[in-house]
């Protein structure tokens, strides 16, 4: 059976909010003063542009295991818009465990000591350990529920 899931990171979203609120406070005063320089409001108000865009991109992870068009299982993981995204065959997978995604371990796509990370919120999540000695922790409010689907769909797909 097919798993997917998606969680959307509410913290992720306030403090990018809040970044959009500076911006425009910064920048309406500046539009409305005859002597304020044109292009400084412009930028403004493009960082503004730009942080509600990447807030939107970066604020939803989805997290699939299945089989791909050519019936291979996969583990395939993605943000907002489907881009940056990454896939796993389920036969390149060693182990994995859940593990708690800290405050050190941050919020986004980056690498860690843990591995590269992929997260929306802070809480728990999957430790995926390639067979090639690789590492991804892919953060989830449903840590249970993927390790399960994981499990299940490397135990029908059989022997690596």
């Amino acid at each position: 059976m097919p798993y997917h899931h998606e969680q959307i990171g509410r913290l992720f979203i306030v403090s990018m909010l809040i970044g959009v609120a500076i911006a425009l406070a910064v920048g309406f005063p500046l539009a409305s003063n005859p002597k304020g320089a044109p292009g400084s409001v412009a930028l403004i108000f493009f960082i503004g542009a730009l942080i509600a865009l990447l807030m939107v991109a970066f604020a939803r992870l989805g997290i699939d295991v299945g089989t791909d068009p050519g019936g291979h299982a996969r583990l395939r993981w993605a943000m907002t818009f489907g881009w940056p995204g990454a896939t796993i065959p389920l036969s390149a997978i060693a182990r994995a465990r859940i593990i708690p995604v800290t405050f050190w371990m941050g919020i986004g796509i980056h690498f860690t000591l843990s591995g590269w990370v992929w997260n929306v919120a802070l809480g728990r999540g999957v430790q995926i350990r390639k067979r090639d000695g690789g590492d991804v922790v892919l953060g989830t409010d449903d840590p249970e529920g993927l390790l399960a689907a994981i499990s299940d769909a490397r135990a029908a797909a059989g022997p690596p």
